[in-house]
C-alpha cells in the first residue's frame, strides 16, 4: 500500500524542536520509515517551513496530527 495519506507541519525558522518527538511516535505507533511512514521538509527558508509527513491511512494521518497539535499546545503552557 502507498504512502498516499499527508499531514503537513508548518513551523518557524529552519528547524522544528519537536521534530524528533514525533519521529519517536511514528516508529513507536506506526511502524518502519520509508515502509510505513515517511517525513521530508517541502519548504527552506528562513522565516518559516512546512514539513511532510506520508502514511499508508487517513486514520494513522489524523492521528499524527492530533498527537502534534497536543504536544505543540503542551509546550505553550
Amino acid at each position: 500500500m502507498p504512502l498516499e495519506h499527508r499531514s503537513f507541519v508548518q513551523y518557524k525558522g529552519l528547524s522544528d524542536i519537536d521534530q524528533s518527538r514525533w519521529i519517536e511516535w511514528c516508529n513507536m505507533n506506526v511502524g518502519l520509515i520509508e515502509h510505513d511512514w515517511w517525513m521530508q521538509d517541502v519548504t527552506d527558508n528562513w522565516d518559516g517551513n512546512t514539513s511532510c509527513w506520508y502514511f499508508k491511512d487517513k486514520e494513522t494521518a489524523d492521528k499524527f496530527g492530533f498527537y502534534v497539535k497536543l504536544t505543540r499546545n503542551n509546550n505553550n503552557g
